[in-house]
């Protein structure tokens, strides 16, 4: 229901129709459709963290990895074309509604915490020592993940999939790049 008609405009009532319950049985487990909204997020958000789990574990060069992570979010993203409009509309809201904000980002700071995980276990991996920290990483990450698909939304003629395929391997470069300099290498 948020999907079809976003969090602003669906109420309660047409959550609970649609999932066939009624709004008391909603309101029993959640106290808001900020909190039912909320919830849907961090189910997504944990499977996400689990695709990327799979893609970053294995083998294959890191540049591999890179471009199939990209491939994996712009398929994601195209499976599902309502879920960035429905994202960027919490975005939104979070901006004037300061209790959902902080709810919001705490949310969003847990799925960067567990990309950050992520990232210590693959440089622990590959015996090297992250720079910037992992932390950082995961935020440069989601920013950029972010950024792309606001961009694809907004102008899909220009910001294309293979783009953010392009983006994703800079980065990731540029990410290596930096940690060889951080240790003394120079490849």
């Amino acid at each position: 229901m948020f999907a079809e008609q976003g969090l602003g405009a669906a109420t309660v009532d047409d959550v609970a129709a649609a999932a066939g319950l009624t709004k008391g049985a909603v309101y029993s487990n959640f106290e808001s459709k900020e909190e039912l909204f909320l919830a849907v997020l961090e189910r997504r958000y944990a499977e996400r963290i689990e695709a990327v789990r799979q893609l970053t574990g294995g083998e294959g060069s890191t540049e591999l990895r890179a471009r199939n992570l990209a491939a994996d979010f712009t398929e994601y993203l195209r499976e599902d074309p309502q879920w960035p409009r429905l994202f960027f509309e919490a975005c939104a809201h979070a901006l004037r509604n300061e209790p959902f904000r902080v709810a919001f980002a705490k949310r969003n700071r847990q799925l960067r915490t567990a990309l950050a995980e992520l990232i210590e276990q693959r440089t622990a991996q590959l015996g090297i020592t992250p720079a910037p920290s992992a932390h950082e990483v995961a935020a440069m990450a989601t920013i950029l993940a972010n950024g792309y698909a606001l961009e694809r939304e907004l102008d899909p003629e220009v910001v294309n999939d293979e783009l953010y395929g392009q983006l994703n391997l800079v980065f990731i470069r540029g990410l290596i790049a930096t940690a060889a300099r951080f240790e003394g290498r120079s490849d």
